[in-house]
């Protein structure tokens, strides 16, 4: 589980008949304000950041700091150390893949299924995908950390 200490799941641990959308957004939230400050989010940042550190102080460009050969020569030592780290983090059934956890956290008594979750608004019943939230999560600490939209639909299509 995700969750230091269990708070989370202390805080949402009950069973109840239905629940809004809200419950889960609000847990989502909970979840990005968390993760956008922790240790491998900070440890993603640092190894994109580590390309730019090592192109702008290497010797390669001591006569410029535009010298393309040396971006060539250092260009993705941290991306590709960020990347790990990143499918580490997002991958099925991984602190930052959220399906199993909403499941866990928002049990409905039989009323979802295998890959969505049936939410009930203002009486009617809506099914939501559970793998909606974590593209939301997905998204904003993916652009939070320093990854690029292309990068990240990438990443996407490549776990799809």
């Amino acid at each position: 589980i995700a969750y230091d200490n269990s708070q989370t799941l202390n805080k949402y641990n009950f069973i109840q008949l239905g629940f809004e959308a809200i419950d889960v957004a609000h847990f989502i939230v909970d979840e990005m304000k968390r993760n956008v400050r922790s240790k491998v989010a900070t440890m993603i940042k640092q190894s994109i950041n580590l390309d730019e550190t090592i192109v702008y102080s290497s010797p390669m460009n001591a006569l410029t700091i535009y010298n393309p050969l040396g971006r060539i020569m250092v260009s993705g030592v941290g991306r590709k150390k960020a990347y790990k780290l990143w499918e580490e983090a997002v991958k099925s059934e991984s602190i930052w893949d959220h399906k199993w956890q909403i499941s866990r956290l928002f049990p409905t008594m039989g009323l979802s299924q295998k890959d969505y979750h049936r939410y009930i608004h203002n009486n009617i019943t809506y099914e939501i995908g559970y793998d909606i939230w974590s593209n939301i999560h997905y998204g904003y600490i993916g652009k939070a950390v320093g990854f690029s939209e292309i990068e990240l639909l990438s990443g996407a299509g490549v776990a799809q």
